[in-house]
């Protein structure tokens, strides 16, 4: 129960975050800095992953933390094993938007590593990943996520990648495709480099996922999960 109770502010956390990152964003309000980088009002921030993925680990989150309220307050017994399994598809999403900040965006950015860390970005890109990762770790530790569940850890990115090329793929010029339609830098390289991403991206992401999978199970001599 203790877990439980933990679990749940950290998921309302989470979502009072998400929420304001996200007011913050499409208001176009900057607490740190005017700098826009990777950041724009409006219904367009809803073009990057790094804005779904937040979007939809701060919904889970919430949906998540009512059921943990149930349970506390005796009103369920448990939680059902399908918010376990998209608690996890999320959080595999906001720690790619993580780790692709960290590893590629930030070093490589002509603004500096941390303009990448900046307004509602600090939320998107770092705390919310790390609140979710820490919760789902320590916290939401069950055996109900098995083994095969892990290959749904790619569903968010597979979606967003056949957007992301297509959008690409129609905004081609001249062998190059302007900024305004590959804001991530995807397809400096060409078409090839683009295809070479998508699948390094997935590979990355699956091996994520397992990682995340074996931290997450409960270890329990009396339950031993095998399946």
């Amino acid at each position: 129960m203790k877990n439980i109770k933990i679990s749940f502010i950290f998921n309302i956390i989470i979502f009072i975050l998400v929420l304001m990152a996200t007011i913050f964003m499409m208001a176009g309000f900057h607490f740190m800095s005017d700098d826009l980088v990777l950041e724009v009002s409006g219904l367009q921030l809803f073009k990057f992953f790094t804005v779904d993925s937040n979007i939809l680990i701060g919904l889970i989150s919430l949906v998540f933390a009512c059921f943990e309220y149930k349970t506390m307050k005796d009103k369920r017994k448990i939680i059902p094993k399908e918010l376990y399994i998209m608690k996890y598809m999320f959080t595999i999403g906001v720690l790619v938007t993580f780790l692709v900040t960290v590893l590629y965006l930030a070093p490589f950015a002509p603004t500096g590593f941390f303009s990448m860390f900046q307004n509602s970005n600090l939320f998107y890109h770092f705390i919310i990943p790390v609140l979710s990762f820490i919760t789902l770790v320590f916290f939401e530790k069950n055996n109900q996520i098995k083994f095969k569940h892990t290959i749904l850890g790619l569903v968010p990115v597979f979606i967003y990648a056949i957007f992301y090329v297509l959008n690409i793929i129609t905004h081609i010029e001249n062998g190059k495709v302007p900024f305004a339609y590959d804001w991530y830098g995807f397809a400096r390289g060409g078409f090839k480099a683009t295809v070479f991403v998508f699948i390094f991206m997935h590979v990355a992401t699956y091996i994520l996922s397992l990682v995340v999978w074996l931290l997450n199970r409960r270890k329990d001599k009396n339950n031993i999960d095998k399946s």
